[in-house]
């Protein structure tokens, strides 16, 4: 199987949510989980080009971060990274599992917003209403940086 067949098969795997497939999958491909399509993107980053409604994200980029996924990956400089990513799409968990593999908060989201610090603030803001989100997101930038979010 090419690098291409396997990178396909990983996504197939994903998209069912299947993350002891993918564990086991990864340990016959270790390398897969650096390789780039032709879109210049690696397995984590595909992840958040999954249905939104996929279960067990969290755990997926968790198999992917321990088989040496780099965790602040982004295809290039104007695009999103992970982080930024489970940011937007409000997956706390997976916003979680990506902070306990060292994603960094300073990196630019885009170049008129800033940092993705600086975007989750502003998401915040839109969302007062909204203050479980915020409070959670709140407490796990802080334990994983130990920075103030505002």
């Amino acid at each position: 199987m090419t690098e291409e067949q396997a990178f396909e098969k990983a996504l197939e795997i994903m998209s069912v949510a299947d993350h002891h497939a993918l564990r086991v999958f990864l340990i016959q491909y270790p390398t897969l989980v650096r390789w780039r399509d032709a879109t210049n993107s690696t397995l984590l980053l595909k992840l958040f080009d999954l249905s939104g409604d996929i279960q067990n994200k969290a755990k997926l980029a968790r198999v992917l971060l321990v088989a040496g996924s780099q965790v602040n990956a982004q295809r290039n400089r104007q695009s999103a990274a992970p982080i930024l990513s489970a940011i937007r799409s409000e997956q706390l968990d997976v916003v979680q599992t990506l902070l306990e593999f060292g994603a960094n908060l300073r990196i630019q989201a885009y170049p008129s917003m800033g940092t993705v610090l600086d975007y989750a603030i502003e998401l915040c803001k839109e969302k007062e209403n909204d203050t479980i989100f915020c409070t959670k997101l709140n407490k796990l930038i802080y334990a994983y940086t130990g920075g103030k979010f505002s």
